[in-house]
């Protein structure tokens, strides 16, 4: 689903839309430090899908109602490598939140990766705006 916004909010909701992304990845972090892992991917996976929500209501003026990561990078002509990065983290939209999903056994370490993946593509997103 597809919102188009007004020209005046555009120019301030990009702006919030970042920032949510920057402090969902804080949070994700804080999330990693007390090993809390199901829960900083699903924070991982948030702060990607709001750094590219951020850009395309900036240039496109819309909010896309949509949570894949490689559906909303499309839309942007994501380089590759960020798109694959995004392949794997939305998935975390879903799994390790809800019981009746079979859960991903993560590491620590394989979650820093997922972070630094989603830092690389939110760094990548602020260059957009």
């Amino acid at each position: 689903m597809i919102y188009k916004m007004d020209k005046e909010k555009t120019n301030t909701s990009f702006i919030e839309w970042m920032e949510k992304a920057k402090q969902d990845l804080d949070v994700s972090r804080d999330s990693l430090k007390s090993n809390n892992l199901g829960w900083a991917t699903f924070q991982i996976q948030q702060s990607a899908e709001k750094a590219l929500k951020s850009v395309l209501i900036k240039r496109e003026s819309r909010l896309v109602k949509n949570h894949d990561l490689v559906y909303l990078g499309n839309m942007l002509n994501l380089p590759k490598n960020y798109l694959d990065h995004c392949k794997e983290i939305s998935q975390f939209y879903v799994v390790n939140r809800y019981p009746d999903i079979p859960e991903i056994n993560l590491t620590k370490e394989r979650v820093e990766e997922y972070l630094s993946w989603a830092k690389e593509v939110l760094e990548w997103c602020e260059k957009q705006i």
